[in-house]
């Protein structure tokens, strides 16, 4: 939970591996989403259109009022269609 006003900025960078997911990887895009904090409370921040089997690695970054800023990075793997 958040007690500041802020800015969080969640970014989705596609991960190139073998050749074989590297291609899906290829095709995908970075994604990036900015969100206004207007203080306490949960917020949420919603990434979209990222590309079927491919792994992304997230890097969520929060800067308050404040001046105080903190990352974190995450590995997202998008299941392809069954």
């Amino acid at each position: 939970m958040t007690t500041l006003a802020g800015e969080a900025t969640l970014e989705a960078k596609p991960k190139l591996g073998n050749k074989a997911k590297g291609r899906a990887a290829a095709k995908a895009k970075t994604r990036t989403t900015i969100k206004q904090l207007g203080g306490e409370g949960r917020h949420q921040i919603k990434l979209e259109r990222l590309k079927r089997g491919t792994t992304y690695t997230l890097t969520l970054s929060v800067a308050s009022a404040d001046g105080q800023q903190a990352t974190d990075n995450a590995k997202l793997k998008v299941k392809k269609k069954k």
